[in-house]
């Protein structure tokens, strides 16, 4: 049951980013027409934040998580 849930909800989440990111009417808020781009940015740089910090790769490595 888990992969068909996880197709629906790949395929709902870029319905959802393509609704967003659908070009706005001339004189719409601020918050409409730069609504992906920031949300693009805030998911890259915790990405980042969370990739340094908590160093994944590291942990998974050493676990042997990842040969066996």
């Amino acid at each position: 049951m888990g992969l068909p849930v996880n197709i629906v909800a790949v395929v709902w989440l870029a319905a959802e980013g393509l609704n967003i990111a659908w070009p706005r009417l001339e004189g719409a808020p601020w918050y409409q027409t730069w609504a992906i781009p920031f949300i693009a940015f805030c998911l890259l740089v915790s990405g980042i934040v969370y990739v340094l910090v908590a160093r994944p790769q590291d942990r998974a490595a050493s676990s042997g998580a990842l040969g066996d």
